[in-house]
């Protein structure tokens, strides 16, 4: 089965360029250097660096072990020392910590009841994950594994989908699945 992704040219107004034909039912995408990162949920769940061709560079599917269930969404943690590809796993409520040749380099189960969906790197080994299982916001220290509630329902937070940081105006944009809306945060440091 192909599906197609498609890419864009943003300026004054975006401009269609191209599709670029992939195996399988893709969720998360990120990009790096000039490589794109890209989960696959089925036919075979994995994870995919491209070419901004479409050509395979490197996948995550070459042992025999499955090391995911529904990868679904993708970061690039470009704030890191080195660069580190952060996976959200829905089926296995665990975010993978991989290399940039897509070498498990830790694992980091969300406690019980946890479904990771939205992932953003925030800077000094920590990741914002929208935890759809539990309707929170959790921040997940790389560096100990720990896990931190940092909002929930109290704070009016329903179910987080999807999240961006934007480091340049301090603000947290989630995106609510069951409310249809995106809520925005001041980040204070």
């Amino acid at each position: 089965m192909f599906i197609t992704l498609q890419v864009f040219h943003i300026g004054d107004r975006i401009a269609f360029l191209k599709s670029i034909p992939v195996k399988g039912v893709c969720y998360g995408i990120d990009s790096l250097r000039d490589s794109l990162i890209v989960g696959f949920e089925s036919p075979t769940p994995r994870v995919e660096i491209l070419s901004e061709e479409g050509a395979v560079l490197n996948t995550s599917n070459t042992s025999e072990v499955q090391l995911f269930k529904h990868p679904y969404y993708i970061k690039a943690d470009k704030t890191a020392e080195t660069n580190r590809i952060l996976v959200s796993d829905r089926g296995k409520w665990t975010v993978y910590m991989l290399d940039v040749g897509l070498q498990l380099l830790q694992a980091f189960q969300l406690p019980s009841g946890g479904i990771p969906l939205g992932l953003a790197a925030v800077g000094g080994g920590q990741v914002l994950v929208a935890d759809w299982g539990t309707a929170t916001l959790q921040l997940l220290d790389l560096t100990t594994g720990q896990w931190q509630t940092l909002l929930g329902s109290k704070e009016g937070l329903g179910w987080p989908f999807s999240l961006v940081y934007n480091q340049a105006v301090k603000q947290l944009y989630i995106g609510c699945g069951r409310s249809n809306i995106v809520k925005v945060y001041t980040v204070s440091e």
